[in-house]
């Protein structure tokens, strides 16, 4: 009788905890699920998830990645130039949207580094005359659309958007206000183009999902084509190639996309012999982009500092900030430049970023932020340079607005950013410069978007 009523009271407890599990509990890949399905219903890119016919997909299963290193050859009218850089495929698809042979992107980006800007443009003032050219996808709403072929198995896409590099960036408007007078990122002009691009695998994909990773090989063939600029004068120009490339196939709900970032730190020196260089809240403003930034699976690579003498830029105004950005320029990390203070002090609240989402963004940033206060102040602008606009913003096809009330929303001097983060804010995001590696799912973002996040800053 005992041992009967001793197995009931075992089986009601394990039913109760089975209960509780399924009523209270959410694993990463439901949270990835439930934030999907979310923001699929608000025709956000990339969650809109429906297809030329409109309808709406929002449970991918298999994702494709790639971050390759590529090569290409530059052409502008007679001249020519071998270059190289790196290719960035973030691409996910399901086995209904196979059969109707199509596969939908969240990001693509290119890069190509050395590239002689004489053969496009006149020779810069300042700084170097060669360097790097990034391409991104424009972001409209809805995610980028690749077509299957069924008999060659051919994926293929025509990719709207624009490009970067060294000499627009030149011509920042660095006058421009926002309408809440943060006025702490620089919009730099762009060429617009267009990437035509191939995918050829070894073997079909399956129609089925994957229950692991898994290495895909075949070829990649792409064309850039970029329009002229005419403010500034520059050139139109192609880059193409053909190379063998790998691909990683994964588990959607299981697997997910991490990316990582250079960073370049540059201190300013009164002398070579400067006991006191600038850079003292390069510790304390990466600990608070590490932070929010870990949250939406994107982490930095520090490089160690380079160093630029000149007394007059240790306390630095408006018109030097252009010289300064010109003193170190790496075609493959982005330039985060410390200055002693600005002058005035709250110039841009503190520090303000160049261009956003590309590869020649630059940050020049305050040692003044070092004051206890401003822990967020460089993940503000490394949002930015990620790709992400003020929440008030109309945004752009380069450059979507981040949720309200996520560390985007403007401070101003001596007042922190919000120390959240979101689902959208990390769909969102996208640079060239950007490395793609593959990671278990995990759900560490605050909010999904402007509903939950915000809805103010």
């Amino acid at each position: 009788m005992l041992s009967t009523k001793f197995f009931y009271i075992k089986l009601i407890a394990v039913l109760l905890m089975c209960f509780s599990v399924v009523v209270f509990g959410q694993s990463a890949i439901e949270k990835k699920r439930a934030l999907m399905s979310k923001q699929e219903t608000k025709g956000k890119r990339p969650g809109k998830n429906q297809d030329e016919q409109g309808i709406i997909h929002p449970d991918f299963t298999i994702g494709l990645m790639s971050s390759s290193d590529i090569q290409g050859t530059f052409k502008a009218g007679q001249n020519k130039q071998e270059v190289k850089g790196r290719l960035n495929l973030d691409l996910m698809t399901s086995p209904e949207l196979l059969e109707r042979g199509v596969i939908e992107g969240r990001d693509v980006t290119l890069a190509l580094f050395g590239v002689d800007y004489t053969k496009i443009a006149a020779k810069r003032a300042n700084g170097k005359n060669t360097g790097a050219i990034g391409f991104s996808a424009a972001k409209s709403d809805g995610p980028i659309s690749f077509k299957v072929d069924r008999t060659s198995g051919i994926i293929s896409a025509t990719i709207a958007g624009t490009v970067d590099n060294a000499v627009l960036s030149d011509y920042a408007r660095e006058g421009a206000k926002d309408p809440r007078g943060f006025n702490d990122f620089i919009p730099v002009p762009f060429q617009r183009a267009t990437l035509d691009l191939q995918i050829m695998l070894d073997e079909p994909l399956s129609a089925k999902a994957p229950r692991r990773a898994a290495k895909k090989k075949g070829f990649v063939s792409y064309k850039l084509n970029v329009r002229s600029s005419k403010q500034p004068q520059i050139s139109g120009y192609t880059i193409a190639a053909k190379f063998p490339f790998i691909f990683d196939l994964y588990p959607y709900l299981l697997v997910e996309v991490g990316r990582n970032l250079c960073v370049q730190p540059v201190q300013i020196l009164e002398k070579v012999t400067d006991p006191d260089p600038t850079g003292d809240y390069l510790a304390v403003g990466m600990t608070g982009a590490d932070t929010e930034w870990n949250k939406a699976d994107v982490t930095f690579t520090v490089r160690p500092f380079k160093q630029v003498v000149n007394p007059a830029w240790k306390v630095a105004s408006s018109s030097e900030r252009a010289a300064i950005r010109a003193s170190v320029e790496d075609d493959d990390c982005i330039e985060m430049f410390f200055v002693e203070n600005h002058d005035p002090v709250d110039l841009s609240g503190g520090g303000a970023a160049w261009g956003g989402g590309t590869a020649t963004s630059q940050i020049v940033t305050s040692d003044g932020n070092n004051n206890g206060i401003d822990n967020t102040h460089l993940a503000h602008e490394l949002g930015h340079v990620l790709g992400l606009h003020h929440p008030w913003e109309t945004g752009s096809a380069s450059m979507p607005p981040a949720s309200y009330g996520t560390l985007l929303c403007g401070s101003g001097w001596m007042n922190d950013n919000p120390q959240v983060n979101s689902q959208e804010n990390k769909d969102l995001l996208s640079n060239p410069l950007l490395q793609f590696t593959l990671k278990k799912v995990s759900a560490t973002v605050d909010c999904n978007d402007s509903t939950d996040c915000g809805p103010t800053c």
